[in-house]
């Protein structure tokens, strides 16, 4: 198979975002440079039929227009910042603000707003680069970003690596939501979901965290064993244990279908969020219509809000050192053994 690299459609300041198609036996991916978005991933069932299992729009214009940073790669900062401020070095740094007085996801221009560029395709491999420059959002330091997809077999893997010229704060993920019976196959709720996970972060009623880890047990989260997802409401931050490394951290699974697909990471958390804020009748890829609950989105992260927490785990970048993280999608039927 040669590299694809096809043109996906126009951007506003007359740009050109391209689709980069990686391929593999079990399973097919296409990833936007807009964005450095997943915006397919095609699986088979147990019975051999392929479906496509990412939620995603046909074109970059719905991308920009339309809510949920669906399957686009995250920063500067994945999550909130309370008050769009936080200190470094002794003063406070201002940033740009998207969601009332606080900012998510980078800002309102955050990197799954920017076209990045290609570095180098192979038929198993994409890696894409973003210059982000001192100031931007607010964010202080030149930032280069690179995102790099890896298709091995039945595993999708992304490695983001970041590097500033100035002391920073950096956060990355990739918000990608799952439907593992279909992307326009309706909601989440027939699904299982599993979280290793033994606390959560407290918020406050604009979702910000109180700093107070509270205990799962008991409650409606624990999803320590697989759970039915219906009639179970999360947009929560879930403590990973982050001192193991890179570990296993969930697992989705889907009875009809027989897929399920399995998460690690090297983050010490991971953003659970059931989609119930996505817009009623949202059209999607190939006249799909969306809406609350057609996925869910297992975001591996920094805590939100850590800049203004110096107990949570540090998201400081200092000048000249590199952050380097990895996240893992690993997908199969129930014809095989689950993990």
């Amino acid at each position: 198979m040669e590299n694809i690299c096809i043109p996906f459609g126009g951007l506003p300041n007359e740009c050109t975002a391209d689709l980069c198609i990686l391929s593999s036996a079990y399973m097919r991916v296409a990833i936007s440079t807009l964005g450095a978005t997943i915006v397919c991933v095609y699986t088979p069932d147990r019975n051999g039929v392929w479906a496509d299992i990412a939620l995603g729009f046909d074109t970059p214009a719905d991308y920009l227009e339309k809510p949920g940073c669906l399957g686009a790669t995250i920063g500067r900062y994945a999550g909130r910042i309370a008050n769009g401020a936080f200190p470094l070095n002794g003063h406070m740094v201002k940033l740009a603000t998207n969601r009332g007085c606080h900012t998510i996801h980078g800002g309102p221009e955050g990197f799954h707003r920017r076209l990045w560029s290609v570095c180098s395709q192979s038929e198993t491999r994409l890696e894409l680069r973003l210059y982000s420059p001192d100031g931007d959002q607010g964010f202080p330091g030149a930032l280069t970003v690179r995102a790099v997809f890896a298709l091995q077999n039945n595993t999708l893997t992304l490695e983001t690596t970041a590097i500033s010229d100035a002391d920073t704060v950096c956060s990355l993920t990739n918000h990608v939501y799952w439907n593992l019976a279909g992307h326009d196959s309706g909601t989440i709720d027939g699904q299982l979901l599993y979280v290793r996970s033994d606390e959560y972060l407290e918020t406050d009623g604009d979702t910000i965290p109180t700093g107070h880890r509270l205990s799962l047990a008991g409650t409606c989260l624990d999803f320590r064993k697989p759970v039915f997802l219906r009639g179970l409401e999360a947009d929560h931050t879930f403590l990973l244990p982050w001192d193991n490394g890179f570990h296993t951290v969930g697992q989705i699974q889907d009875p009809g279908s027989g897929r399920w697909m399995e998460l690690s990471t090297d983050l010490p958390s991971v953003q659970v969020y059931t989609g119930d804020h996505l817009p009623q009748g949202m059209r999607g890829k190939s006249g799909a219509i969306y809406g609350p609950r057609s996925g869910v989105c297992l975001e591996p992260q920094f805590f939100p809000d850590s800049p203004n927490h110096t107990d949570f785990p540090n998201t400081l970048l200092r000048k000249g050192c590199k952050s380097r993280h990895k996240i893992c999608w690993k997908f199969g039927t129930d014809t095989e053994k689950i993990p």
